[in-house]
Formats: structure tokens, C-alpha cells, sequence
């Protein structure tokens, strides 16, 4: 039997549609047969993410998130569950360099990273010498054998740090827009409670208040 395991890294807080996008792929891998596994930092304790993981009848493992990309504790911990589970697929996603060098050390045939944010805002830092040099990213795109960039623009950047074009391919985070639709009605409401009318235009956007997810960008294009 194949195994497929997919590195986290972090728990999920609330159920996203990264979250659905991960379940998706592991069901249809355990249709197919195989072996799905996740690797958390500790259980999910949000009863909808423990409830998708129950009903497809996805595994989870737990490794404690390092500090940073690169760490010997993270390393190990990962060779130990790639050799347990005799890996076929390892899929490593925002923590992405220790795992992927255990998944290497173990003998992992296939080794994949979905990047979802750029080099210097993987650690929630500013940017810095390591990360304008991109250390990181060089060694996890060495070891991978596939990269799948969830933007254009990171595609771009990985491409500015000498990955090879062919080595990627760019594959979004789909949304299940249906899930976040509300009724004219709602959306007066809304409107009206904050002060705002029909011809007023409102700019959203949804995530962690961190420095990583750029809110300086968007405030600043929105400067513009």
C-alpha cells in the first residue's frame, strides 16, 4: 500500500479552504487505496475540522511546529514518521525545509512542496540577509522533486531564486465561494450597521492579522 503524507506543520484553527483542499486530496488518495496521513503540531480541537478528518478517515500524526525552517529536533522527528509509515508521497507545505530534508534522509521517492507564501514572510519576520538569499527555499526546491506554487506571483519569486520553470507547477488553493454567498438583504444590513450606503465601494480581506499574510502591501496598493 502507498502512503501519502502531507506536513502541515501548524493545527488548524477553523475549518478554511486550504483545510478542504487537503481532505480533498487525501479522500481521493484513499479511495484509490492508499494511505492518507497528516502531520499536525497538536490535535485540531474545532469540532467541523475534527469531524471532515473522521469522515475521511484521514490519519494524524503529531510533530511540535520548530521555530524555524531549519531545525535538527524537526528533522529527526519527521525522518522517524516518513521511515514508520515506509512513504511514498511527501507533501510539505508552510513549514517546508526540515521535513522535506527528513523525507529526503529516509529515502521519501517522491518529495513535493506547495509553497503558499513568499521566503521572507515564512517565519513572520521582516526581511533579512538569509531571506533575500533564500536559503530556505534553494534547499527545499533542491530536495523536491515537484513545486507547486499557489500564486503567479510566488511562482515568479521562486523562479528569481533559480528554480527551474519546468520543476513547477502553479496549482491555487480553490474556494468554495458557495460557502461565503449572503442575501441582498444581509448584505444591506451589514452596510447600513456600519455606517455605509449602496454607492460607498468597501475593500475586504480575510486572514490572520500577522505580518505574513501582507497587510502592509495591500494597504500600501491601495494607497495608490
Amino acid at each position: 500500500m502507498h502512503s501519502i503524507v502531507h506536513y502541515w506543520g501548524g493545527q488548524p484553527k477553523i475549518r478554511t479552504s486550504r483545510f478542504d483542499w487537503h481532505c480533498a486530496i487525501l479522500k481521493e488518495c484513499h479511495r484509490k487505496g492508499w494511505r492518507s496521513i497528516i502531520v499536525f503540531s497538536s490535535a485540531p480541537q474545532n469540532e467541523e475540522i475534527q469531524k471532515a478528518l473522521k469522515e475521511s478517515n484521514i490519519e494524524c500524526l503529531y510533530i511540535e511546529r520548530p521555530k524555524s525552517q531549519f531545525s535538527l529536533r524537526c528533522i529527526r522527528d519527521s525522518y522517524r514518521i516518513f521511515k514508520d509509515v515506509e512513504c511514498t508521497i511527501a507533501h510539505c507545505h508552510c513549514v517546508h525545509t526540515s521535513p522535506i530534508i527528513g523525507a529526503a534522509l529516509s529515502g521519501v521517492p517522491i518529495r513535493i512542496w506547495s509553497s503558499h507564501s513568499p521566503e521572507y514572510r515564512d517565519d513572520g519576520q521582516k526581511l533579512r540577509l538569509l531571506h533575500r538569499i533564500g536559503v530556505s527555499t534553494r534547499i527545499t526546491c533542491l530536495l523536491a522533486h515537484k513545486v507547486l506554487p499557489v500564486s503567479n506571483g510566488i511562482s515568479k519569486e521562486l523562479l528569481s531564486y533559480g528554480v527551474p520553470k519546468d520543476k513547477m507547477s502553479v496549482a491555487p488553493v480553490p474556494i468554495d465561494a458557495g460557502r461565503y454567498m449572503s442575501n441582498p438583504q444581509a448584505r444591506a444590513s451589514v452596510r447600513h450597521s456600519l455606517g455605509y450606503s449602496d454607492h460607498d465601494i468597501l475593500l475586504c480581506s480575510v486572514g490572520q492579522a500577522i505580518y505574513r499574510k501582507g497587510w502592509d502591501i495591500i494597504i500600501q496598493a491601495f494607497a495608490r
